[in-house]
């Protein structure tokens, strides 16, 4: 089942605080054996605004990072612009306590939202994800290329990483790298694949390219 077909319905009956700590064992469980097979890889789990309503939330994650002897640094949770502009304040408040915990913290879909430029500064976030939709156009249309570049730049400013979804060819992987882009993800690099098949990709990417994906942008994310 693909997530838009039963998220909403989760959302809708309070249950995505469960749904979460499920995902969690799951990708942290995850993470933990990729470390024992000599891969030492960041994982990333998407929140809801549910999640960032729930005052729990940040004792769940330390008890599950603790459980799997995950460090918090290797653990990045996304957030999207819409889902902080839900209650902002309540949002702020867990999101402080969540980088207190020593996890990143991301906006995920950065550009679609609503949040303005005054909340991005005031949010305790280390890493933005520029929207697939200004990426998908950047070889064709300058204005794209530009909203790109600027992103990258006003990331950098603010002392964050900038991340670009979409990435489907090597045109838009080498204009990223050219316009400075720290990370990229996309069917370029690889498909979505169970962790089983990640271990064999990861083997064959590290004989083939060495640490460093290619154009030097690389990006892993559990979901």
């Amino acid at each position: 089942m693909m997530p838009d077909s039963f998220l909403p319905v989760a959302e809708d009956h309070l249950l995505m605080p469960s749904v979460t700590s499920i995902v969690l064992d799951i990708v942290l469980s995850d993470a933990a054996s990729l470390r024992w097979a000599g891969h030492v890889l960041s994982v990333a789990v998407n929140l809801s605004v549910g999640d960032l309503l729930d005052e729990r939330l940040p004792d769940v994650v330390r008890a599950k990072l603790d459980e799997h002897g995950v460090r918090p640094a290797d653990l990045t949770l996304e957030i999207t612009e819409t889902n902080v502009m839900s209650d902002p304040l309540m949002a702020q408040n867990t999101l402080e306590r969540l980088r207190a915990l020593g996890v990143e913290l991301s906006v995920d879909d950065y550009g679609t939202g609503h949040c303005s430029l005054a909340y991005l500064r005031s949010l305790p976030v280390q890493e933005l994800k520029l929207d697939r939709s200004f990426v998908t156009g950047m070889a064709l249309d300058e204005k794209s290329a530009a909203i790109v570049r600027s992103s990258v730049d006003l990331a950098h400013s603010l002392g964050m990483r900038m991340v670009a979804e979409g990435v489907e060819d090597a045109c838009a992987a080498d204009l990223l790298a050219a316009a400075g882009c720290d990370l990229a993800q996309g069917w370029y690099f690889a498909r979505p694949m169970p962790v089983s098949d990640l271990l064999e990709w990861l083997e064959l990417h590290r004989e083939t390219t060495g640490s460093g994906g290619p154009n030097g942008l690389a990006s892993l994310e559990a979901r």
